[in-house]
């Protein structure tokens, strides 16, 4: 096998409407830290796939189609095995037209926003192309402590294993994937610059430190975070929070040898038919209302006002809601990457993650496969008691029927 990787700047060229946080209304003021696409293509005998991590929220669901169309024809491979991910930063800026909590465009990316993005992208794919080199692969994992959690209360389980993938020449590092489930919203809405927040700045530590590439995979992160762990939401405690991380990382490594480096690739496809109930949406609507209107906790206030432009996006789906939730299953020796689209409750991720004794299960949030996050899937123990139920349209018990889907397609 042969791996190449290589990453571009992605940073908006001009003030941007920033993505994330209903809350936040105002054109972004410069960068804290700079925003990159990176791309790592993997070439297996005479296939040849890749795989895209952007420091974004989001990716528009147009964007990812055309993406995948025009990569998978230059690698002559299927459009499902090339992997469009964000790291889910909230301190990037917009890509869709209208932006994810508008109904207008007044609010959304600027216009040649999406066409230089694209063109970065291709920058990283033939960079990565020019850089393969033959490879072997080993993974280790560990639990981090004191950083994130559960962000709806310490007292609820959370996932906080961080997978490393290493990829490597005659005890060379060439490049190294690190996967966890965290939502990066270190700073919080009042931050007016562009910043891959947690996510980018313990993998800017790592690369100054092993002084080799490092590509960010987001985790079942529904419902992981800061939120419990952090003394502020601004540069600061960025650096604060990245300390306690980056010093996790010097530890004695037990890699394990992927014995067999085969890609298998498997597409998943789920959809959801949900009747939706106006009358109670507005009902939820009025009663969330009443709470902002005399909350006075910053986080609180922040959680209603996404939770009411969910809401009141819900309600314009009219009376049914649909959606395909379309994934890829990779599959390399042991290893076993499940690419989902959406933002999985942590303890929904670790279901999967233990459904298979003999491989070690990698839960890949954010990773799209032709369209874009269809949102929370909120465990049955947690629905109703966090915001996160509020600004989904999946029912209660459906996430759970998915993950049995999912569990189901992993045998090929």
């Amino acid at each position: 096998m042969k791996v190449g990787y290589a990453s571009h700047e992605i940073t908006p060229k001009e003030p941007s409407y920033l993505c994330g946080h209903a809350i936040r209304t105002e054109i972004s003021k410069g960068t804290l830290d700079p925003l990159y696409v990176s791309c790592i293509v993997l070439k297996d005998g005479d296939k040849t796939r890749c795989w895209f991590s952007f420091d974004l929220v989001m990716l528009d669901q147009k964007f990812t189609v055309n993406l995948q169309k025009v990569v998978s024809h230059i690698l002559d491979c299927k459009e499902f095995e090339v992997v469009c991910s964000v790291i889910h930063t909230h301190s990037g800026p917009e890509v869709s037209e209208k932006g994810i909590f508008s109904e207008t465009s007044e609010l959304g990316a600027r216009p040649g926003y999406a066409e230089f993005l694209f063109a970065k992208c291709m920058d990283a794919l033939y960079g990565a192309l020019g850089s393969l080199e033959e490879t072997s692969i080993r993974y280790d994992s560990f639990d981090i402590e004191g950083c994130f959690g559960n962000r709806n209360g310490k007292e609820f389980p959370a996932d906080k294993e961080c997978i490393c993938i290493q990829f490597y020449n005659n005890e060379q590092v060439l490049l190294t994937c690190v996967n966890f489930a965290c939502h990066p919203t270190v700073l919080g809405p009042q931050n007016l610059y562009f910043s891959s927040d947690i996510f980018g700045s313990i993998r800017n530590r790592l690369e100054k430190k092993w002084g080799t590439p490092v590509f960010m995979m987001q985790g079942a992160a529904g419902d992981m975070g800061t939120r419990q762990y952090r003394q502020g939401e601004d540069g600061a405690e960025l650096n604060r929070l990245t300390d306690l991380l980056d010093v996790q990382f010097n530890r004695e490594w037990n890699w394990k040898n992927v014995k067999n480096d085969e890609i298998k690739v498997s597409e998943t496809h789920f959809e959801i038919d949900e009747d939706i109930d106006l009358e109670e949406l507005q009902v939820r609507y009025n009663e969330n209302k009443t709470k902002l209107d005399k909350e006075t906790n910053h986080d609180q206030i922040k959680l209603l006002n996404s939770g009411l432009a969910a809401l009141k996006s819900q309600m314009s789906h009219g009376s049914h809601y649909h959606a395909e939730i379309d994934g890829t299953i990779w599959k390399i020796g042991e290893l076993c990457l499940v690419c989902l689209p959406c933002e999985l409750f942590n303890q929904l991720g670790v279901k999967i993650k233990k459904a298979k004794d003999k491989e070690k299960i990698v839960i890949w949030g954010y990773a799209f496969n032709g369209g874009t996050s269809v949102g929370y899937l909120v465990d049955e123990p947690q629905y109703g008691k966090s915001y996160e139920s509020i600004a989904t349209c999946i029912k209660k018990g459906t996430p759970e029927k998915y993950c049995d889907y999912i569990i189901t397609k992993l045998n090929f």
